[in-house]
């Protein structure tokens, strides 16, 4: 390197390489740089500076240090009081800004406090305050308080973020925010205050948090959005937002709402939102509503309020809403599963495919059976009792095979292939019979059938006996015979009888007649054929007369027959 005593300068200086002044001045003006501990290193030529690294330049501010002989090829642009006690660093400017010993090719680029730590190699500060980065190749590009401990993380800014850990946590990164916390591998927060993705049981890394506040990450894979002190704590789980959700399901997903939560025990299963909902159950859902519960697979719950399909063999059953409905298993328990509630409150379907459409405290407890509403409707479990039908009404109860009953209020319906329409207190327990409709009719008669009227039974040993209508018609014991009217009986030993008119009984002590007609009054307007025989019974006084009447008048030794021509009786012979 050339070398000259005094240099004056009168026009210009051109320097196509370096310039380094031992002597007085350059013009009028006083030195730039002198020489440090070294030749081969610079300092400002006024300050307090201390550089002994070989080939390292302080460029200027006040008391800057390159403290070491082994800081070889480091670089203090600017700033006050910044110090770099190892090779190849560069601090840009700033105050109180610190490289340490072994944390060779770092860089502080502005800021005050701000740290890289002697296991920083490579490690990055861009700016801000107290900032520490103390893993290789980690990153704090500003904010305050923020600390880096793990290699190839990044920290962008905020305050108080800290990412941790030695082989855990590296590649972790944080955006912003405030106390934000990384401790897993590949973990990455976006903002937010006091977040934190913890070590994970199995290693897997890449959680994810992208802001709120107070929200937990611990498990790998793992992702979480958003809100406030939410958990998700299964292997690839999923929460969204909202408030207080826990997801400790591997593959689970909670959307969002409050206080939700889904069972470590499970897996694949979901809560979009809603309050308090509860999930032990995989491969289930929970859409929305409040306090709702599955403990068993393969279930849905839409929405509404304290929902429950109970833990047991109820898989694939649903409730869409409603309030206090429940799918459990009864007394056929292992054949439970398939069960469907609608909506309404109070509902329970026991047994495999039973269904309750809505309405009030309505029980399905036999298997595949139905209520399609109303309250305190029940079908009742039996072994072998199958297929029944309740569509609505009040208080009715239907125990039995294949049987329907419509509707109305307090209706018991009590055997196989029964159907009772509607009306109220009616009563059917004969095989294949039917109540159509009315009060208080009883159909105990095999194949029998009650159209409606009131107080109306059928009952006994024989079958297919009807009664239409009216009131306290009874059919006991006799097969195939009919009613139409008010209080008429046909009592055992008749059979094939049809009884018209009121207060008609044909009973035990009469001489009966099979195939037989019983009328009270018979008017025919038109012409009538008997290819049989037609019995009139005898009267001992006359009725009142109509025209074109007939009647059997008289004692037993003078019984004849009587006709009305519109004026007076006459015989007939």
């Amino acid at each position: 390197m050339p070398t000259v005593g005094n240099l004056t300068i009168s026009g210009s200086l051109t320097i196509s390489g370096s310039l380094i002044s031992s002597g007085s001045t350059i013009g009028d003006q006083h030195q730039v740089y002198i020489s440090g501990s070294t030749g081969d290193n610079i300092i400002p030529v006024t300050g307090s500076f201390t550089n002994l690294g070989n080939f390292s330049s302080i460029l200027g501010g006040v008391s800057q240090s390159i403290t070491s002989t082994v800081s070889d090829c480091s670089t203090i642009a600017g700033g006050s009081f910044n110090i770099i006690e190892t090779n190849e660093a560069f601090i840009g400017a700033g105050r109180t800004n610190t490289i340490n010993n072994f944390a060779q090719f770092a860089t502080v680029v502005a800021g005050q406090n701000n740290i890289v730590s002697s296991s920083g190699n490579w490690a990055f500060v861009g700016a801000g305050c107290s900032n520490l980065a103390q893993a290789a190749a980690s990153v704090v590009v500003g904010g305050k308080f923020n600390s880096s401990s793990a290699q190839c993380s990044t920290i962008v800014g905020g305050y108080k973020n800290s990412i941790t850990g030695t082989t855990a946590g590296n590649c972790g990164f944080i955006g912003g925010g405030c106390n934000n916390k990384v401790s897993e591998t590949l973990g990455v927060i976006t903002g937010g205050q006091s977040n934190e993705i913890l070590i994970s049981p199995n290693g897997v890394g890449f959680g994810f948090i992208g802001g709120g506040q107070l929200n937990t990450l611990g498990h790998g894979g793992a992702v979480l959005v958003g809100g406030g002190q939410n958990d998700a704590c299964g292997c690839l789980s999923f929460v969204g937002g909202g408030f207080c959700n826990n997801n400790n399901a591997c593959y689970g997903v909670v959307v969002g709402g409050c206080k939700n939560d889904i069972s470590s025990t499970v897996c694949r299963s979901s809560i979009v939102g809603g309050d308090a909902n509860e999930m032990s159950g995989s491969y289930s859902s929970i859409v929305g509503g409040n306090a709702n519960c599955t403990e068993s697979p393969y279930t849905f719950i839409g929405g509404g309020q304290s929902n429950h399909i109970m833990l047991g063999t109820d898989c694939f059953a649903a409730i869409v809403a409603g309030c206090n409905n429940c799918v459990s298993g009864s007394a056929g328990a292992a054949n439970s599963g398939f069960q469907f509630i609608g909506a309404g409150k109070s509902n329970r379907a026991m047994e495999i495919f039973a269904t309750v459409v809505g309405g009030n405290l309505n029980h399905a407890c036999q298997y595949y059976s139905f209520i399609g509403g109303g309250e305190s409707n029940n079908t009742t479990f039996g072994a072998n009792d199958y297929f029944s039908a309740i569509v609505g009404g009040c208080k009715n109860t239907l125990s039995g095979d294949h049987s329907f009953l419509g509707g109305g209020s307090n209706n018991t319906l009590n055997g196989n292939s029964i159907f009772i329409g509607a009306g109220q207190l009616n009563t059917g327990s004969g095989a294949h019979s039917v109540v159509v409709g009315g009060c208080q009719n009883d159909s105990s008669q095999c194949l029998s059938s009650i159209g409606g009227g009131y107080n109306n039974k059928i009952y006994g040993p024989r079958d297919s006996s009807t009664i239409a209508g009216g009131h306290s018609n009874t059919i006991s014991g006799s097969g195939n015979s009919f009613i139409a009217g008010v209080g008429n009986t046909i009592c055992a030993g008749a059979s094939t009888a049809l009884v018209l008119g009121s207060s008609i009984n044909i009973g035990t002590g009469q001489s009966i007649g099979n195939s037989t007609t019983y009328v009270q009054n018979l008017i025919v307007t038109g012409s009538a054929t008997a290819d049989a025989i037609l019995k009139l019974s005898v009267r001992t006084t006359a009725p009142t007369p109509q025209t074109g009447m007939i009647i059997a008048s008289g004692s037993a030794s003078t019984n004849k027959l009587y006709y009305y021509n519109g004026s007076s009786w006459n015989a007939l012979f």
